[in-house]
Formats: structure tokens, sequence, C-alpha cells
């Protein structure tokens, strides 16, 4: 009776494996690869700096601890993750613990040497600072759209400067092109004149 059992075991397993290997479409990788989102980088940076010059001077740079560029568009950034730039003769930086942003033309080749040029949009998180012409903005989520050249946010944001301080409980806008900030909700602040000798 138990040889019978594991016979008839046997030849299910046997009779189910062929039906599978018959049933089965063989795909190719590239069709496979090409019907699903890719979850895999095609580009995988670790503790990397990327720098942009002109005229051998330091105009740009980009660093992380981890870095991935997914197909089509598609830009992730985490740890420690910085944005600089000289604009107008002045510093600027975003700094976040992650990031991911989009591309402007996914059909175009990705530049390392040019990203932020290429940049449509883009979304960073936790522990957000942004620092401008000596002020600093604290928040923990801001979204960047090229399109409208604004930075903004929808969560509590505190504002720093040399002698002043801010803060906006419904977020903030920036406009980067025409330097004004908008700060959202309930709005306190205070500021102390600078002491002149």
């Amino acid at each position: 009776m138990l040889r019978n059992l594991v016979v008839l075991i046997f030849l299910f397993f046997f009779c189910s494996a062929g039906w599978i290997f018959l049933s089965h479409r063989p795909i190719p990788l590239r069709e496979n690869l090409a019907d699903r989102e890719c979850t895999d980088p095609l580009i995988h940076l670790e503790e990397f700096v990327l720098y942009e010059q002109q005229d051998g001077v330091p105009t740009q740079e980009i660093r992380a601890k981890v870095g991935a560029f997914y197909r089509p568009n598609r830009i992730e950034v985490s740890g420690d993750f910085r944005i600089w730039r000289m604009r107008k003769g002045e510093s600027e930086s975003l700094e976040a613990q992650y990031g991911i942003g989009w591309l402007r033309d996914p059909e175009g080749e990705f530049s390392l040497t040019h990203p932020l040029h290429e940049l449509d949009r883009a979304l960073v998180k936790h522990r957000v600072t942004v620092r401008n012409h000596g002020h600093r903005l604290y928040t923990e989520e801001a979204e960047y759209e090229s399109k409208t050249s604004f930075i903004s946010g929808t969560q509590p944001v505190r504002v720093e400067g040399e002698t002043s301080w801010m803060m906006g409980d419904q977020g903030f806008k920036l406009h980067l092109e025409e330097e004004v900030l908008h700060l959202l909700g309930h709005v306190r602040g205070a500021a102390q004149s600078a002491s002149t000798p």
C-alpha cells in the first residue's frame, strides 16, 4: 500500500512538471525587461561626488552615500544627500536624507556631467535644509519643479537668518529666480536689529 502511494505521488509530480514544461512559453530576456518596470538600477553609485565646472571653477556639486538611475528617467539618492551650486555669485545648497528626481527627456541619454540641468522635478525628504543668501530653511519634505522654478512644501518650516527667524505651520513656496519666499499658514517670527558700534 505504501509503495502504491509513493508511485502515485511520483506520477503526480512527473505529470505536473511535464504539463508546466509543455505549456510554458519561453520569453526572451529583452522582452521580459521591456514589459515590466526595471527594478535594478542602470547606474549605481556609492559614496559619490559629481562636479560641474566652468573654466576650471566648480559651479555645481551633487553628493550622497548612495545613488541610482532607473530607466526611463528616475534618479534616487540617499544618505546625507547634498546639492550645491553657484548662482549669481552666491552659494546655494539643498541637503536631505533622501531624494528622488525625474529627468526632462526620458528618451535622451542621461549625462552624469550635467544632471541638474536635466532635472524636471524632484522630491526630497527627511531633515531638508535649503541654504541661500545667508538664510537656512528647515523642513521635512520639499518638492522642486523646474517649469515654475519653485521649491515648495506642505510641512511646517523654519527659516533662520543672522538676526531673525520665522516659522510657517503649513509649508512654504520659494521662487528661485525671483528669490521670493512665501510662508504658508500661521506665521510667526522674531527679528533683531543689527547693532552698530
